[in-house]
């Protein structure tokens, strides 16, 4: 009896596996070949296919495991040139300050080199790279023909070297537009103070102020405002500053919430552009709610976020739907880092990653489907994730090996030359 029960469990398994094996072959079918993603590769063959696969997208969002991985940001690159150059993709919005990016693009219009203006507001991961040098290339190529790749960010956060040398400057600028605008008063000052302190990063001294006087006088910075398009910008980085204050001052997690507003004013304000996202893929997960990460030590750490958070892509997919298109990223094996490099273990048997790689690509796009159910995956920090990858993400790119994010020294001497010069001492 034993034997038999044996016998018919292991048919049952095996069974199950070959259905599997052919709901993957079948997702495998409608994958696109990146070909080599490195060094701002151009070969675009048999890219037709995304034209197909994104045929109604006004959105796509280009995700990564962490800020740190080079293969994937050089892969983000390939398909930025691509989504632009073919499909008429004109907007990149990063994972940065709304109020940064946008005095970057003036910089950029102006004729400053984009390495110069995005190295002073982004992350050093997504600036300051070899990784990202044909990303820069490409956008100052752009920026003087009739179809540049305009530049916006969708964070409320404050870079702190653009902010601290422009923000108040080009605010009070602005204000001054305003009659009622007292730059001297009691309450224009204390935003003052208030905004040194979010630029330090000080939450102990914010914890302290009373910031809702300050939302309050916000509040009627706003209503002073007129009716233009650079008034809205204004009322918008104004709400921004708002939540960004609460955020710090009274440890409110708004930010996902807050990212999707931004995203959506901007794609509200410009009906006509379709949008690059350019971000962590943990913000543009949709479904969210369903994420569930494998080592319940790390889930434990994170608080139980996805349970208990929305991402940001949950907002945007609701006002959208098929319109906003999630791409994740994941790899089989590498390293990654910035400075420090950590080795990856291959991926597990029973992960999506494995069963990728035993097709022939070495990189990949897989639009998900049913094929992905029932497999653990690792798009999220390299950490494996229990839950159906196609409920929160609509395509996986797959990388074979994973490689470093490598400083571009050069460019980083040049945007912050007293690092390199404290270091010599």
């Amino acid at each position: 009896m034993k034997t038999s029960l044996a016998a018919v469990a292991c048919i049952f398994l095996l069974v199950a596996a070959r259905a599997q094996e052919g709901t993957i072959d079948q997702m495998m079918a409608e994958a696109v070949d990146l070909h080599e993603v490195n060094d701002g590769n151009r070969n675009f063959e048999g890219f037709e296919k995304l034209k197909a696969l994104l045929d109604r997208v006004e959105i796509v969002a280009l995700g990564e495991q962490t800020h740190f991985d080079g293969t994937t940001a050089a892969t983000k690159v390939k398909l930025l040139q691509y989504l632009h150059g073919e499909m008429g993709f004109d907007m990149l919005v990063f994972e940065s300050g709304f109020y940064d990016c946008r005095k970057a693009w003036q910089q950029i219009s102006e004729g400053e080199e984009a390495g110069m203006a995005l190295g002073k507001v982004l992350p050093n991961a997504w600036a300051l790279t070899l990784q990202s040098g044909p990303m820069l290339a490409y956008i100052d190529s752009a920026a003087s023909t009739d179809r540049p790749l305009e530049i916006m960010g969708m964070d409320y956060q404050l870079s702190f070297h653009t902010a601290k040398h422009h923000y108040l400057e080009d605010l009070e600028k602005k204000l001054g537009e305003s009659e009622a605008f007292l730059p001297e008063g009691e309450l224009w000052l204390h935003l003052i103070t208030t905004v040194e302190l979010l630029l330090a990063y000080n939450r102990k001294e914010l914890e302290k102020r009373d910031t809702q006087r300050d939302k309050a006088y916000i509040d009627t910075l706003i209503g002073g405002l007129g009716d233009g398009d650079d008034d809205a910008f204004w009322k918008q980085v104004l709400e921004n500053l708002k939540l960004y204050i609460d955020d710090l001052s009274l440890d409110e997690d708004t930010r996902d919430e807050a990212m999707a507003r931004n995203l959506m004013w901007i794609k509200d304000r410009y009906p006509d552009k379709k949008i690059i996202c350019w971000g962590a893929t943990r913000h543009f997960l949709y479904n969210s709610q369903e994420t569930r990460i494998k080592n319940p030590l790390i889930r434990l750490l994170m608080g139980n976020f996805f349970e208990t958070n929305l991402c940001m892509g949950n907002y945007v997919k609701e006002k959208y739907g098929d319109a906003f298109y999630t791409i994740g990223f994941s790899t089989y094996g590498g390293t990654y880092g910035f400075g420090g490099v950590t080795t990856l273990k291959d991926a597990r048997k029973k992960s999506l990653e494995y069963a990728v790689a035993q097709r022939d690509f070495d990189n990949c796009l897989i639009p998900l489907g049913p094929g992905a159910d029932g497999f653990i995956s690792r798009p999220l920090g390299h950490k494996y994730m229990t839950n159906n990858i196609s409920r929160v993400m609509d395509a996986l790119i797959f990388n074979r090996e994973m490689e470093p994010l490598y400083i571009d020294s050069t460019l980083h001497k040049r945007i912050d030359p007293g690092f390199y010069a404290e270091k010599d001492q």
